[in-house]
């Protein structure tokens, strides 16, 4: 590595996440989030659909997973 160059710390996770359960999902995520943190990690890699879980079916087309999944986003940005 040339100096001046950087160290990047890439956490993973498997969670153990509920289709469409998001305040159970968010709080998983922001345990996960805390841990990556508390090891000084750069990023955190999780699973796809962490947020509103697997098994969602037809879920996927409705608005309302959609909006609760930003809300989701949001919250993880804002505390986590």
């Amino acid at each position: 590595m040339s100096s001046g160059g950087h160290i990047v710390k890439l956490s993973t996770c498997a969670l153990n996440q509920h289709s469409l359960s998001f305040s159970t999902n968010l709080s998983n995520l922001l345990s996960a989030c805390s841990l990556a943190r508390s090891s000084n990690s750069s990023y955190l890699l999780t699973p796809e659909l962490s947020v509103p879980g697997y098994g969602c079916e037809d879920h996927f087309h409705e608005g309302d997973t959609e909006a609760h999944c930003w809300e989701v986003v949001a919250s993880l940005l804002n505390k986590g």
